[in-house]
């Protein structure tokens, strides 16, 4: 009989990959949380004047996918600090100037590509690298979430 080693989530081998302290995998999260959050209010502030019903359709859920990554990355870091650090603050000043920049766009077009084209592959990439660099035991449970994340995220890109 060949039975998995533990528990079918990895090799041994790769279980002897060092990943992320404690501290480095929190601040990573803390700002993949921000990201998400601020993405979630970019739907929001685009919603009104965007005036193609099928990009309003699309904003929707996305930024309701995007409210539900921000609280599980919430919830993770809870999990890891006690009490947990400050989560309404930037983690970087110039994420929020990017933020503020793509605020801007002109046109439904714009939106889309700011969003779909740069921001959403950008963060898809994070998450790519974090879950490979991390340790597939030690971290699983970031690595789990995060696996939801990537698919949606895949899915939203598709759509954009």
């Amino acid at each position: 009989m060949n039975i998995p080693p533990l528990a079918g989530v990895c090799s041994y081998e790769e279980a002897a990959r060092a990943g992320y302290g404690v501290e480095e995998n929190v601040g990573y999260m803390l700002r993949y949380a921000w990201i998400e959050k601020r993405m979630m209010e970019l739907g929001l502030f685009w919603m009104n004047p965007t005036p193609e019903w099928e990009v309003k359709e699309a904003f929707s859920l996305h930024l309701w996918l995007d409210t539900e990554h921000a609280g599980m990355f919430r919830d993770r870091i809870s999990e890891m600090r006690n009490p947990p650090p400050r989560m309404d603050v930037s983690p970087d000043e110039r994420l929020d100037r990017f933020f503020d920049e793509l605020l801007t766009a002109p046109t439904t077009l714009a939106k889309l590509v700011g969003l779909y084209g740069v921001l959403k592959p950008a963060l898809l990439a994070a998450y790519q690298r974090h879950v490979a660099e991390s340790n597939p035991i030690i971290d699983y449970p970031t690595a789990r979430i995060i696996g939801w994340m990537m698919a949606e995220e895949e899915k939203m890109i598709a759509w954009g």
